[in-house]
Parts: structure tokens; sequence; C-alpha cells
């Protein structure tokens, strides 16, 4: 038998019951309509009151019968007659349990606010011994996206993502700028030069199937993106 305590009845292949079908008890019609977990619907074939023992305890079980190769199922009512499952009782449960996605966000405003920071020291670009700086001249902005282009610097400098550079620089990259549908700017580099002069840091990325390995018998997901994230590492 399967004990399933998520199930309110319980369940007998037609093929068991033909195997240990006891005297004078027939299968009788009845309109009852079941779903699997998936929300498939079941067939059933009827319903029978059938003895069943364990241990010392005996109880007449009522069983719908069904057409399935499945194992035979007792529900939750049944699992606890006859002593196969025992409630637990939680006393003084102290688990906060959040309705509201903004009482977790008040209850853990330091994780929510500002801009955090990856754990571990701070990563350092390594470069190619024979690396030749690059140095592009600046990119015109159009008037249009000035201002907003100050205000976001300004910001950025403020939270201590970028400095400002005075005088010459070895190393520089013509700065593109994106702008959202909500008018806000996404502002990029293009490294394409530095890029290609980076030692390359050899990194496994895993595969979907890896990750759905991991997530296999898994009921719960939770979904958190790092706000920025590039700028989170230091």
């Amino acid at each position: 038998f399967k004990l399933d305590t998520g199930s309110e009845v319980n369940v007998l292949p037609l093929r068991i019951f033909e195997i240990i079908k006891p005297k004078d008890v027939e299968i009788r019609k009845c309109n009852i309509n079941l779903s699997a977990y998936n929300n498939n619907k079941l067939d059933v074939v009827g319903k029978v009151c059938l003895a069943t023992n364990f241990k010392h305890i005996t109880s007449l079980v009522e069983y719908l019968v069904i057409d399935t190769k499945d194992k035979p199922i007792l529900g939750v009512v049944t699992c606890e007659k006859l002593k196969l499952v025992k409630k637990l009782e939680t006393i003084n449960n102290q688990q906060e349990v959040f309705k509201t996605k903004e009482q977790v966000i008040d209850k853990y405003k330091t994780v929510f606010n500002g801009l955090g920071t990856f754990p571990g020291k701070p990563y350092k670009i390594e470069l190619k011994p024979d690396a030749v700086p690059v140095t592009h001249p600046t990119r015109r902005v159009p008037k249009h996206l000035q201002a907003r282009l100050k205000k976001q610097l300004d910001k950025l400098e403020e939270m201590k993502v970028i400095s400002k550079v005075k005088g010459p620089c070895t190393w520089q990259h013509p700065l593109v700028i994106v702008e959202k549908p909500n008018k806000s700017l996404r502002l990029c580099l293009d490294p394409q030069n530095l890029n290609s002069q980076i030692l390359d840091d050899k990194f496994q990325i895993p595969t979907a199937e890896e990750m759905f390995d991991d997530l296999h018998n898994k009921n719960h997901f939770s979904i958190l993106d790092l706000k920025d994230g590039f700028y989170q590492i230091a």
C-alpha cells in the first residue's frame, strides 16, 4: 500500500481486487468523480468495503475500485485509524508568516535598502603581461540625455560605484547609453579592447540539466534578483 495523507479516499486497483476477491463481496456502483494529483480524471469502477488490518488493529475500510496499474492507496483517515501515521501538534509555534511583500521588506530593511556587496575579497581584473592600454575618444551625448546622464553619474558617485578621474587615463572605454522604456538610463561600457587583454578566469557554468537535477523533488521555489548586480562587485 501507498500511504497518502493528502488523499481523502482509499483506492484499490481492480486487478488486486480480482486476485483477493473475498466471498460475498461485490463491487457496488457509485457516482463519485475522482481526480489524480495532476487533475487527470480517474474512471471509478465502483466501491467495496473490506476488512483491513495492521498489527493488532482491524478496521472495515471503504475502497474506491479503479482500473489502474498503480499501487493501492490508503487515505489520511484510514492511516490514522490503523495508527499508520501520527499527528504532530505544534504548540506555541513562533514562526512568523508574512502576508504581503511589504511586510518582508519592512522586516529586513537592511537587506533591501541601498546597494549590497558580494562577500569575499575585492575582485581584481588580471591583464596579460603584454597588454597594451587603449584609449578611445569620448563619445558625444545627445542633448536630450545630458541632464539625465549627469544626474545618474552623480548618483553612482554618491553610491561609491564610480569615482571621478582627473588627468590622463591609460584605459578609456566608450560610454554606451541605453534608454529604457521607463525613460531611465542604463549605462554600459564598450570594453572590446579590454576584454581581449584579460587573462581568462576559467569557470564552469552549470548546464540546464545540472540545475534541473538539483531541483528534483523540490516543492517550493523563490526567485531573488540582485538589483544592479554588477555594481555589487567590489
